[in-house]
């Protein structure tokens, strides 16, 4: 990945952790104008009822629970094209189905600490989905799913942030980690 890239997915986050948070149907997300397009941040889990969106997985192809938020977020979005999507843990699981159901209207799909979720084992996901995990991040290396997939998006591995792993998978750790990795 070049530092450029890197950079550039950078000052997308920071830009989306300072945005007030706006709510659907209890998921937090926040929208950024920009001149590439519309930025769309999904926020992770904040509170316990998120996680059992996070254990809904069912089948073999997708996770219901991810698959259940995105639809309901998905006519936010609608009317809209060149869409960045953005996403932290619950987020960035949301943010990989809503890739697959906005199609030619999603430019690109940036995802920080993503659990095992749907592009984790679609094999036809494009190049325009990037996944970051930081060395040490538990939800990224939750393999609770299916032990036997691989993950189709080869995620960019960050530094270690501290020997504590929740603090290696909040959003504060994903800016911490790229900024000793490109500055």
């Amino acid at each position: 990945m070049s530092i450029e890239t890197l950079k550039r997915h950078y000052l997308i986050l920071k830009a989306c952790t300072r945005e007030m948070l706006f709510s659907k149907d209890n998921i937090q997300y926040t929208t950024i104008n920009d001149s590439d397009g519309m930025i769309f941040y999904i926020e992770g889990s904040n509170e316990r009822k998120d996680w059992w969106f996070n254990l809904m997985y069912f089948g073999v192809f997708f996770h219901l629970g991810y698959v259940i938020l995105a639809m309901r977020l998905k006519g936010t979005l609608k009317p809209y094209t060149n869409i960045i999507l953005v996403g932290h843990s619950l987020g960035a699981g949301i943010a990989s189905v809503l890739y697959w159901l906005l199609g030619k209207h999603c430019k690109e799909a940036i995802l920080f600490g993503c659990p095992p979720s749907y592009t984790w084992i679609n094999p036809l996901v494009p190049s325009r989905m990037t996944s970051y995990r930081i060395e040490g991040d538990l939800v990224t290396h939750a393999n609770f799913v299916r032990p036997f997939f691989r993950q189709a998006v080869k995620p960019y591995l960050l530094p270690k942030q501290s020997d504590n792993p929740k603090v290696n998978h909040s959003p504060v750790s994903y800016l911490d980690a790229i900024e000793e990795t490109i500055f």
